[in-house]
């Protein structure tokens, strides 16, 4: 009796052990990447730091990161991190360090983006009376909300898998000087939906959809007025998207999409 109690014993452990392990494998990677979303953000070097200014452990910098473009997502420790950017000035002066205002944590098992939003203040504004320059002057005199650059923190949360025919979708405000917006679905039966509302510097959640129930568009809030028919953008059935928009509502600097895969 004694005996098939430590042999019990013994496998109920083992068997713990093996549940303690599976449970350990399942967990899935925190990783990061980073969108540069400033339309006038010269981003010579980004690097992850720790809240003491120190690089992070194994997460490499990213070099001449162009207007527009996404880095790959990398793993990273479970912490707290701000991000410095090294911006190349028009004037052919030493590069300039700027760290983001936005700190941020990062848990096990989920994944982020970094998005650079926002507009770089010229010391100097050549030609103030013409085109961009005399906007973004204007912009930073009136503007209601902050237009300076920081960061837009996207947290990744997904617990369940898309459904096979269907989407998930949601949007980012990343145009400064732009009137808040709505994701509106356009049904193939002349009706409309709005999926989402979401002002400068703000992330809706997200919203489930199938690709045969119409088309997307991004309206001016209440309002018929589509800033951008995403009609001609494709996507694949049972992926998360994030719709980034971008630039500026100026000509010289116009609104732009990132369709962004997030699994």
């Amino acid at each position: 009796m004694r005996r098939f109690t430590l042999l019990a014993a013994l496998s109920l452990a083992m068997l713990a052990n093996v549940g303690a392990s599976q449970q350990a494998a399942q967990v899935e990677p925190t990783q990061v990447r980073f969108v540069h979303a400033s339309p006038n953000a010269m981003i010579t070097e980004l690097e992850l730091r720790d809240v003491d200014g120190v690089p992070a452990v194994n997460v490499p910098s990213f070099t001449d990161l162009a207007y527009l473009s996404a880095t790959p997502y990398v793993p990273v420790a479970e912490g707290n991190y701000e991000v410095l950017l090294r911006l190349a000035r028009g004037d052919g002066a030493p590069s300039a360090e700027v760290v983001l205002p936005q700190s941020f944590g990062v848990v096990e098992g989920r994944s982020y983006t970094v998005a650079i939003i926002g507009l770089v203040v010229p010391e100097v504004f050549e030609e103030p009376d013409e085109g961009f320059l005399a906007w973004l002057q204007d912009l930073f005199t009136a503007a209601p909300h902050d237009p300076t650059l920081r960061a837009l923190i996207l947290d990744g949360v997904w617990e369940t898998p898309v459904p096979p025919d269907e989407v998930d979708v949601r949007i980012a405000h990343a145009a400064p000087g732009t009137e808040s917006i709505d994701l509106v679905i356009a049904h193939v039966n002349d009706t409309d939906g709005v999926l989402a509302t979401v002002s400068y510097a703000e992330v809706s959640g997200y919203s489930t959809m199938s690709p045969r129930a119409g088309t997307l568009e991004i309206r001016l809030t209440d309002s018929a007025v589509v800033v951008v028919d995403l009609a001609g953008y494709e996507v694949t059935p049972g992926t998360r998207y994030t719709i980034m928009l971008t630039g500026t509502p100026i000509e010289d600097v116009p609104l732009r999409v990132l369709m962004l895969p997030d699994d």
